[in-house]
């Protein structure tokens, strides 16, 4: 897994990071800030097929979703819908507020529930007007989170019939084809993607996992760079360009591309994670010791760092600090990925501080 990116209602994303130690996985967040303009732009068209009172009644129950009270809002826009179930706006904001309570909603049947009406009137909302894509990607992202990629696929096909030079609708089915392992389609989509929209940082940079995957290293930077030159502070893509170095080899390269991501956000774990791969793979323990520890201290939750750190302490001869890390990573993740390493580090480093003449090394990733 690396850096990947998945579009839900907006370009703007907020980060929210899933790494396996030399990976990351960007999913954007869903921001209510664009309802309030796509409402605005639907308004006249509904207003002129309500009364008065639904009209009234629709308007008071916007103003509660803006306030997050979404279930207030879901009784409003039911009665509206129910009174004119060909009513546009009232749809699409009843699935909108159906689906900000459902992220709410800690019951499982409730939430359950409360998804599928959100489904349903979404699915109504584009029968009434295909063009509305904020609901037709709301409908995509549901598909995607219940793993019915075919159904999202169906979805962003069928919106692309009427909105062709939609630069989302291409990225989102270009996800949706690369998740069911349809490279060519999902290459032929993230390119579509950037035609329509030459600065889709987005696509570039899943495009060039593509290329990279398939071993086209030189595409794969072009791909990364593509996505540097639309934003030179998109630091996904430089950071999967320093892997890429990391993977040829180019060592001096790949470090200076990880600093470059450190000036932009100095805070960023994941890229002192893989300036600490680097020095391992250059057999520079100390400096990789160091880069773990700061990673550490900027994501103390994130475990594989433990394991990582606690393997180069451990090829330092640090038993004592190799096993504080190595229980540290069995205590965050007792079943992670690296768990059967860790144990047979954590079982390596005691006979050590047992029998200090033996030697001997756990390999570190």
């Amino acid at each position: 897994m690396k850096l990947c990116n998945t579009v839900a209602t907006t370009i703007t994303h907020v980060s929210l990071y899933s790494v396996l130690a030399t990976s990351l996985l960007i999913i954007p967040s869903l921001a209510w800030g664009q309802v309030e303009s796509i409402t605005a732009g639907l308004a006249p068209h509904a207003q002129s097929h309500l009364s008065q009172s639904e009209w009234g009644l629709t308007a008071q129950a916007s103003t509660l979703i803006e306030a997050g009270k979404y279930q207030q809002a879901i009784a409003l826009l039911r009665q509206v819908g129910q009174t004119d179930p060909k009513h546009l706006l009232a749809h699409y904001l009843w699935a909108e507020a159906a689906y900000h309570q459902a992220q709410q909603t800690l019951n499982s049947e409730a939430k359950q529930a409360l998804l599928d009406e959100a489904r349903e009137t979404y699915e109504k909302t584009v029968l009434l007007n295909p063009r509305i894509l904020s609901a037709t990607l709301r409908l995509g992202k549901l598909a995607m989170d219940d793993g019915d990629l075919k159904a999202a696929e169906r979805y962003y096909s069928h919106a692309l019939e009427v909105l062709p030079e939609s630069a989302i609708l291409q990225f989102n089915l270009a996800n949706a084809y690369d998740e069911q392992g349809l490279i060519r389609k999902a290459k032929i989509h993230y390119q579509l993607a950037i035609s329509l929209s030459p600065g889709f940082t987005y696509a570039y940079n899943n495009l060039g996992l593509l290329y990279e995957n398939e071993n086209q290293l030189d595409k794969a930077a072009e791909a990364f760079n593509g996505a540097l030159k639309a934003d030179d502070t998109y630091n996904f893509a430089r950071l999967n360009l320093g892997q890429l170095l990391l993977k040829q080899e180019k060592f001096d390269e790949a470090l200076a591309t990880f600093k470059t991501a450190l000036t932009y956000e100095p805070d960023n774990a994941w890229a002192y994670i893989y300036m600490g791969n680097l020095h391992v793979q250059q057999r520079q323990y100390p400096q990789a010791e160091q880069a773990y520890r700061t990673a550490i201290q900027h994501e103390p939750n994130y475990a594989p760092t433990y394991y990582l750190l606690a393997a180069v302490l451990q090829k330092q001869e640090q038993w004592s600090a190799s096993l504080q890390y190595g229980e540290a990573y069995l205590n965050l993740s007792p079943n992670g990925q690296f768990a059967p390493q860790a144990k047979q580090l954590v079982a390596y480093v005691r006979q050590q501080q047992t029998q200090p003449l033996a030697r001997g090394y756990v390999s570190a990733p």
